[in-house]
């Protein structure tokens, strides 16, 4: 079991020599922090839910909302499973509840409820 997938860290990325965070998770005994695995040099783990689905988002050129589960670190680009409306992207995940139902936020400004095909 997770035990939290909220911290950050911060670090120098050598490619070119800024400061990055990095999204972390800790297994449930507190012990061994680990990066999650997406692929920006500025990422953020906001939410985790009793599954063990962690959402946040990560920045590079475009914001990239992702839902990962942990242990076995898939990543989902949350852009890619959702229709948003016209002209609005998604661009960051906030929340996730024990029945994945996520809360995200668009382009737009506005808030909008991801809700699963397949509920867990």
């Amino acid at each position: 079991m997770i035990r939290e997938a909220a911290h950050e860290s911060a670090g120098r990325n050598d490619k070119d020599g800024q400061f990055h965070r990095h999204a972390l998770y800790t297994e449930a005994h507190g012990q061994n922090a680990r990066v999650l695995p997406v692929p920006c040099d500025d990422s953020y783990a906001v939410s985790v839910n009793k599954w063990n689905y962690v959402v946040g988002y990560c920045l590079n050129d475009q914001t990239l909302p992702f839902l990962i589960h942990l242990p076995d670190l898939k990543l989902v680009d949350l852009r890619t499973q959702v229709v948003m409306p016209p002209g609005v992207m998604l661009t960051s995940a906030l929340k996730i509840n024990s029945v994945g139902m996520i809360v995200g936020g668009g382009s737009d400004g506005h808030f909008f409820l991801l809700i699963p095909s397949k509920p867990n």
